[in-house]
């Protein structure tokens, strides 16, 4: 009973707080299409679209043109150094040349506005359909208090996994330890209890069955004189037994010895006294 408590002490916690992230966890709604038409960019011209995104809200664009074109991604900060031609070389979030169809998903790793930039480098006009679709952060609890990053729903499941394992691995080894107490338990206290039977004068005695007794000497001296006289009286009862096997067996060899035979008078073969014909040619006797 002790070891159940334990073993709940421990993990309990663990189960708890993998089950408030569950509870508490979230998950990407369906999503609200922002862009879903066709167009044509003339050559060399761009198109851009942009999207304010709060920290882990996501982004689904993809396109798909007759021709090649680029699709380059930016923050606000590589846009602005873009567009300007300021100081500094901009940096792109994703980047995708010369393709005809792509599909990219982008999760803000701050709050910003994010910017699709199509870029048409050839020599012609091309014809494109775009699709973008705005996917919210929403919670799965029932009260969604805290923000739980990305990897805590796997995280929790993970906890509450290891955390039941842990405990039937912590039940095992908790039992094994309360056995290996009881048992040295067991000892010392069988160890106490031959002291004090040999503190009082009194010898162990081990019968036929294995049982144990403790008695004075003289009860043991008359213990073992009746033990001897159990052994000797069954081995005389096996000695009987024997000498009666041996009788039997002597008398079914005296009985054979007692068949007589005769031998024919017509083929000189032997048979039996008992039998009137000869039993090879049937002659009588």
């Amino acid at each position: 009973m002790k070891g159940t408590k334990k073993v709940i002490n421990v993990v309990l916690p663990f189960i708890f707080i993998g089950s408030m992230i569950l509870v508490f966890g979230y998950f990407y709604g369906a999503g609200e299409n922002l862009w879903d038409e066709g167009f044509t960019i003339p050559a060399g011209m761009m198109k851009t679209y942009n999207c304010p995104l709060a920290i882990r809200e996501k982004l689904v664009f993809s396109f798909s043109a007759d021709e090649k074109i680029s699709l380059y991604v930016f923050d606000s900060i590589n846009y602005d150094m873009l567009i300007s031609g300021g100081d500094g070389k901009p940096h792109g979030i994703f980047k995708a040349q010369n393709m005809t169809e792509v599909s990219y998903t982008l999760q803000a790793v701050k709050t910003d506005t994010y910017y699709f930039l199509l870029n048409n480098p050839s020599e012609y006009n091309v014809n494109i359909y775009a699709i973008g679709t705005h996917q919210t952060l929403q919670y799965s609890g029932l009260m969604p208090i805290y923000e739980i990053p990305s990897f805590a729903v796997p995280l929790s499941a993970m906890i509450i996994v290891v955390s039941i394992f842990g405990g039937f691995l912590f039940y095992r080894w908790n039992l094994q330890q309360e056995r290996k107490r009881l048992l040295i338990a067991e000892q010392a206290k069988r160890a106490e209890f031959e002291r004090e039977q040999l503190v009082k004068g009194f010898v162990k005695f081990i019968n036929d069955d294995g049982v144990e007794r403790w008695g004075t000497p003289q009860q043991v001296k008359e213990w073992k004189k009746e033990r001897d006289a159990r052994i000797k009286r069954e081995q005389e009862r096996l000695r009987e037994n024997e000498e009666k096997r041996r009788a039997v067996i002597l008398k079914e060899t005296t009985i054979v010895k007692e068949i007589v035979k005769v031998r024919c008078r017509y083929c000189g073969k032997l048979y039996n006294e008992s039998l009137d014909k000869c039993p090879y040619c049937g002659a009588s006797r």
